[in-house]
């Protein structure tokens, strides 16, 4: 199946109602409201138009698909501010006799509220195609662990001193004291909307790490092999669009990396308490380094055809 992604424009005629638009920003989050009368009869095809969705479904194996992201907020020279929800309400009743005993409303215009706001991507940013014109949301959070060791000896042995173990020859002068170690990180995630499919890579690469390098445009970073741990995803469901169901997913990851002066951090490295230098273990019955979390191309989280948010090195 090909996808491909396009703006998508509103062509129903329609009017501005006195008093909108309204905007409000806080930080860099720019959000506005409007208000629009059209036809009663057209509401369906306006709200299409503002939301966007998936069109010319022909079918997951040799369909084609074309996904429209939300329409731009007309009034805002930065073009990042798209459509993200729509409600209709109809616009001056008339009462009509329906049969003998009863009545029921008629409607000639409906009022479609439309808010946007620049929190997603809409593809016409600054600095690159990853995203040609498909949503994505990013969102980086730091953690931190603590790695404990085996306990130190204080000892006089050629001076007084920390030292590992307690060898006969040592004179124990002092209590134990716990070996510590605080490991720094950050969690990536980033969210996918509107997606017609989930892809088996969603489900089959948790717990796996990159086995090459990935760099994130948007973030201007790279991840180094071993660095990136899958740790999951989570589904929304949406809109239903020419029958096919549309899904925001959310990707997690975790990075831990950096500490070059101490042997580069990854996933599949150890703390070693004794040199104090981050070390891969190896294996004494197979050979080659044990590596707890197996290396995939992450890549494959990425559907095939669709623009990649991420692009491996």
């Amino acid at each position: 199946m090909t996808i491909s992604y396009e703006q998508s424009v509103v062509t129903v005629d329609h009017d501005e109602m006195a008093g909108s638009p309204t905007e409000s920003q806080v930080g860099g989050i720019f959000s506005a409201k409007r208000v629009l009368k059209c036809a009663w009869g057209d509401r369906q095809q306006m709200t299409e138009e503002l939301l966007g969705g998936a069109v010319d479904f022909g079918g997951f194996d040799n369909g084609n698909m074309r996904i429209k992201t939300g329409a731009l907020y007309p009034f805002r020279d930065q073009k990042d501010t798209q459509a993200i929800k729509v409600s209709i309400t109809p616009f001056f009743a008339q009462n009509v006799q329906a049969d003998g005993f009863s009545s029921r409303a008629k409607y000639d215009e409906a009022l479609i509220t439309v808010m946007y706001d620049n929190t997603r991507d809409t593809g016409d940013t600054e600095g690159g195609s990853e995203d040609q014109n498909q949503e994505t949301h990013h969102r980086i959070e730091s953690f931190t662990e603590f790695l404990t060791g085996p306990p130190l000896l204080i000892c006089n042995k050629d001076g007084a001193g920390y030292s590992p173990g307690s060898p006969e020859d040592w004179e124990v002068v002092g209590e134990t004291v716990e070996q510590t170690k605080l490991v720094t990180g950050f969690d990536w995630t980033f969210t996918r909307f509107k997606m017609p499919a989930i892809g088996k890579a969603f489900f089959e690469l948790m717990g796996s790490v990159n086995k090459g390098g990935i760099f994130v445009k948007k973030l201007g970073f790279n991840f180094p092999k071993h660095t990136l741990l899958y740790r999951g995803a989570s589904l929304t469901s949406g809109r239903s669009v020419a029958g096919v169901l549309q899904w925001d997913i959310e990707y997690r990851f975790g990075y831990r990396g950096g500490d070059a002066a101490n042997g580069h951090a990854t996933w599949n490295k150890f703390w070693d308490f004794k040199t104090q230098k981050w070390i891969s273990i190896t294996r004494c019955d197979k050979g080659g380094d044990f590596d707890p979390y197996g290396e995939v191309d992450l890549m494959q989280i990425i559907l095939p055809n669709i623009p990649p948010v991420i692009e491996g090195n």
